[in-house]
């Protein structure tokens, strides 16, 4: 819905507000652009935009058109003069692309419109890169901008593309304003602006996805998110969910309803019936849902095994080669401060919203006091019940539902030692 509909309208609403407000600017550099480049200010260019159609972009010259003797243009480096550098530094240069998004042929976020001569030369995967409107500012702009490679520009690109949310637009602007301030990026490491694009190399494959950033746990996670997300939309198994919504609601309202009632029975029968019909209801949907949730599982399996191919830059990985890089997962995971926060909340979470509403319920009745021995009890009582929670007996009736990344790395585990057990029977 963002992405079809309100992405445009807030792009249209802010470029149209931003060229209202930043008039006078644009104004200024429109007469020191024509004062340091010696005429016309403006540059504009063919770009593709939208699936690969032609568009007439709009920038500040940041170059001036100073030629040798023989009429040709002189290198970038030199015609690119201190007003172009502090132009491009500041991202100043831009500003008139706000003409082309108010017209639809650009966005704030977006990949950034190229040359038109590049199409021919992409590979099939970054032609992705345009499934998009091109923008004003974009993952690999605030990411590195001329100064990573192609192939990681155009990485970045795509997974912009495939997963392209509010939230992550929101988060572009907050990076790209960032390397403005640190003037990360401006030039690639071996030019004044970026070298030409001529085609990827087969075989070559982006450092950014698989290894620039390191290999990381949440890097890994993302890889397999996207894999996941391209899977299940060529899946067609739909799981019957509204009536344990429902299930849900009811479960847990009489377990309130009971906590409220501020004693040892009413704790004991809320938390029994949570139990038990949680237990009930994930038995009933992985009857009902059975297909849908074995599917879900290869799938889970399948992108596991895509993701680590990607990660690693290798393909047909051996049995020895799978498990060690699991192992590399599990100790960097165990490492993550949002895993440990987690951990911590799981294990004494039922204990802290039952004690809670207990003690709540207990001073809502002025005639109550409480009682520091029966309260010590109720504790007590509640890490047991917490633990029967956690047990691995309640785990493994839910396991075909659990499709968080270590839950998933774990499965994939079970495939493995499966599939080597089937093999060396079949031998």
């Amino acid at each position: 819905m963002y992405a079809k509909f309100f992405k445009r309208l807030i792009d249209f609403i802010l470029a149209l507000v931003g060229i209202v407000v930043l008039s006078p600017l644009l104004l200024i550099l429109i007469i020191l652009g024509a004062m340091f480049m010696g005429g016309n200010p403006f540059f504009t260019q063919e770009r593709p935009g939208l699936h690969e159609r032609v568009f007439k972009l709009v920038k500040f010259r940041s170059m001036d058109n100073r030629r040798d003797a023989n009429g040709e243009l002189l290198p970038d480096e030199v015609r690119l003069n201190k007003y172009g550098r502090f132009l491009r530094a500041s991202s100043l240069d831009e500003l008139p692309e706000l003409f082309n998004i108010l017209v639809g042929d650009m966005a704030l976020i977006g990949p950034r419109p190229l040359l038109v001569r590049y199409l021919d030369r992409y590979n099939e995967e970054q032609h992705h890169r345009h499934d998009v409107r091109p923008g004003l500012t974009g993952y690999a702009q605030a990411h590195g901008r001329n100064a990573v490679s192609w192939e990681d520009k155009f990485a970045m690109d795509v997974w912009y593309a495939r997963n392209i949310s509010f939230a992550l637009d929101c988060q572009i602007i907050v990076d790209t304003v960032k390397a403005v301030l640190k003037r990360d990026g401006i030039s690639s490491e071996t030019s004044a602006t970026m070298e030409e694009f001529m085609g990827t190399p087969e075989g070559v494959v982006s450092e950014w996805s698989l290894l620039r950033l390191g290999h990381t746990v949440p890097i890994f996670n993302m890889i397999y998110v996207d894999k996941q997300r391209q899977l299940l939309n060529e899946s067609e198994i739909v799981r019957k969910s509204t009536w344990i919504f429902w299930a849900y609601g009811i479960l847990f309202s009489i377990y309130f309803a009971c906590l409220l009632l501020g004693n040892i029975v009413g704790i004991i029968v809320g938390i029994f019936t949570l139990l038990i019909g949680l237990y009930i209801a994930c038995k009933i949907d992985l009857h009902i849902n059975r297909e849908a949730y074995e599917v879900g599982r290869k799938h889970r399996i399948s992108a596991v095994e895509k993701t680590i191919q990607e990660f690693l830059g290798k393909e047909n990985l051996t049995f020895e080669e799978n498990l060690a890089f699991i192992e590399w997962y599990d100790i960097n995971f165990e490492k993550l401060l949002p895993k440990k926060i987690v951990d911590t909340i799981s294990e004494v979470y039922l204990i802290v919203v039952s004690f809670i509403i207990y003690m709540v319920s207990t001073l809502i009745d002025a005639s109550n006091s409480i009682d520091v021995k029966h309260g010590l009890i109720v504790l007590i009582l509640l890490f047991v019940l917490q633990k029967m929670a956690d047990s691995s007996y309640l785990n493994n009736i839910i396991k075909y539902k659990n499709s968080c990344h270590r839950a998933v790395i774990g499965d994939y585990k079970e495939y493995l030692i499966e599939k080597k057990l089937n093999i060396n029977r079949d031998v």
